[in-house]
């Protein structure tokens, strides 16, 4: 299986409370190249992030959403594998609205899914190809 950690670190403190970061990169030796961007207003932290993820790649958003609940969407497969969904500071996922190709639990074969990390949430392609996923999530500290 191969993983992909995302990590990020606030360098910029704005008097409005309100910082931007874009994160550029394309992880050498692997499938996935990303285009990321966190926002950060009020003690919200907003991420979206267009991902290719090969078969079987996971995307770990423990680095920065640990310990954090909130919402989020994710659509792939051109439009025909999306989920709107919901996780808990322990990590725990609730789909609201989702296709029949979308799970909840690690490792399931032609599933996108989208599970427990521990103190957040992993996002794992195994649909069978490497697919280009476009994610929001809305997420703060309880």
């Amino acid at each position: 299986m191969k993983k992909l950690i995302l990590l990020a670190s606030v360098l910029l403190v704005c008097s409005l409370g309100y910082a931007d970061i874009l994160i550029d990169g394309d992880i050498e030796g692997s499938v996935a190249t990303f285009t990321d961007t966190l926002s950060y207003f009020g003690g919200t932290t907003i991420y979206n992030s267009t991902i290719s993820l090969a078969d079987t790649q996971d995307l770990d958003l423990s680095g920065i959403l640990g310990g954090m609940q909130g919402k989020g969407e994710i659509i792939g497969n051109e439009g025909t594998t999306f989920a709107d969904f919901y996780f808990s500071k322990d990590g725990n996922v609730i789909l609201i609205n989702n296709t029949p190709d979308v799970g909840t639990t690690d490792d399931t074969d032609e599933k996108l899914n989208i599970y427990d990390a521990g103190t957040s949430i992993a996002i794992e392609n195994q649909l069978g190809k490497i697919t280009t996923f476009t994610i929001r999530i809305i997420a703060s500290t309880p």
